[in-house]
């Protein structure tokens, strides 16, 4: 929290409670802004119930302490947040950087923006992410303004505009914002002026941005517009992994983890680094860990979770994850379909001491229910003709656009 501005805005807040708004709430407001100013902390439930009064007197037309009311919810929001000595409360901290935003606090409306992007214990809302950088930018956020540059070059949430999108971001880089910086190297990088972009990634690497350092080691990785250097490339990774604030630099470690690249080969720890991704909302991260689950080998099988994390992967608008999808659900189903059928054939040849035949020739409908079920091999008795049936009338296969068949192999005693 920048002291001056608190000292400035302290100031305001008794200048102008003196003789307008509510008596309890000009008490409330100013003993928080007092407090605050002298600690530099906030207790949460005292610097909410300061922000509120702040807020209400804000809205009684004492617009002097909007910005102090803004503050005060803002710091409440981020100490929510962030669990600073308290558990996190994602839901009320949307809540409070919203309305911090709408009091003019440009620090606010990047947060709030952050929570609408992600999803985080709000629906997600491009859209509405992109307003609220677009006020905090008009207040001479810059960094909202590096964001909704971002919005523009992708057409997320707002119409596809690289012109705008490089404006933006020219104005952030320009004020000192390294993901400004970063935001417009992308831009000339897609371009075709990696040259170009280069100085900039270096520029806002050298500030500790994780987006800029990952983008550098990609260049690094490839040798493009840079000598190839892998250990560089490894370095820029380990740096720009930021668990629970930045996931796409873990995914670039661990994809340099699972390939060995400029490292030696270690499928586990790739897989760490994919989830610790994943758990910062990098899409990529969740597809690549689905990848690992669903194969199986060095990370132990979990189908389950696989297929969760591509759903969670193609819902955070990864299309690749998308495409996987139906693929593997209708592999998982297909095999889920046929040990079940199996399963349930082998109780009921051993319940009725049936030999069983060579193979099972099956019609399944677009519904995914067996429309017929034909024994082949030995002769079928009528006690396996009823196991069959039984079996066949519980079995779901995948569904699908026209009728299809198979024949199973049946490997039972």
């Amino acid at each position: 929290m920048d002291r001056a501005r608190i000292v400035a805005l302290f100031a305001v807040v008794i200048a102008s409670s003196v003789a307008r708004g509510e008596p309890n709430d000009r008490i409330l407001c100013g003993t928080e802004a007092r407090e605050l100013l002298r600690t530099h902390h906030v207790n949460r439930s005292r610097s909410a119930t300061g922000g509120a009064a702040c807020e209400r007197l804000c809205h009684q037309g004492v617009t002097e302490v909007c910005a102090t009311a803004a503050i005060l919810l803002g710091a409440v929001a981020e100490d929510l947040e962030n669990d600073t000595g308290n558990p996190r409360n994602m839901a009320r901290a949307a809540s409070l950087y919203r309305s911090s935003c709408e009091l003019g606090f440009a620090d606010a409306c990047f947060n709030a923006g952050r929570f609408y992007l992600h999803g985080w214990q709000v629906k997600r809302d491009p859209a509405r992410a992109a307003v609220l950088w677009r006020r905090g930018c008009d207040a001479k956020g810059w960094i909202s303004c590096a964001r909704l540059a971002e919005r523009y070059q992708l057409g997320d949430g707002v119409k596809r505009d690289v012109a705008r999108a490089q404006r933006l971001a020219q104005t952030s880089c320009s004020h000192g914002e390294a993901r400004g910086c970063t935001a417009l190297a992308g831009i000339l990088q897609e371009q075709g002026h990696t040259h170009d972009a280069v100085p900039l990634y270096e520029r806002a690497c050298a500030k500790d941005d994780p987006d800029a350092c990952a983008a550098l080691g990609e260049l690094y990785e490839q040798g493009d517009s840079v000598a190839k250097d892998l250990g560089r490339a490894l370095e820029l990774a380990k740096k720009s992994c930021r668990p629970r604030y930045y996931g796409n630099g873990c995914v670039s470690l661990g994809r340099y983890l699972l390939l060995g690249v400029g490292v030696r080969k270690d499928v586990a720890a790739a897989a760490r680094a994919f989830e610790q991704g994943c758990d910062s909302d990098a899409m990529a991260g969740c597809l690549h860990l689905a990848q690992l689950l669903l194969a199986g080998g060095a990370v132990r099988r979990d189908e389950a979770r696989g297929i969760a994390l591509l759903r969670r992967a193609c819902d955070g608008g990864l299309q690749l994850a998308c495409d996987q999808l139906p693929t593997v659900v209708d592999r998982t189903a297909y095999s889920r379909a046929v040990a079940g059928l199996h399963d349930n054939l082998e109780a009921c040849y051993r319940a009725d001491g049936v030999a069983g035949s060579d193979r099972l020739d099956l019609t399944i409908g677009v519904d995914g229910k067996v429309s017929r079920a034909a024994l082949a091999g030995t002769l079928a008795s009528n006690s396996e003709r009823g196991c069959v049936i039984a079996a066949a009338r519980e079995a779901r296969f995948p569904t699908a656009r026209t009728e299809w068949h198979v024949a199973l192999p049946l490997m039972l005693p």
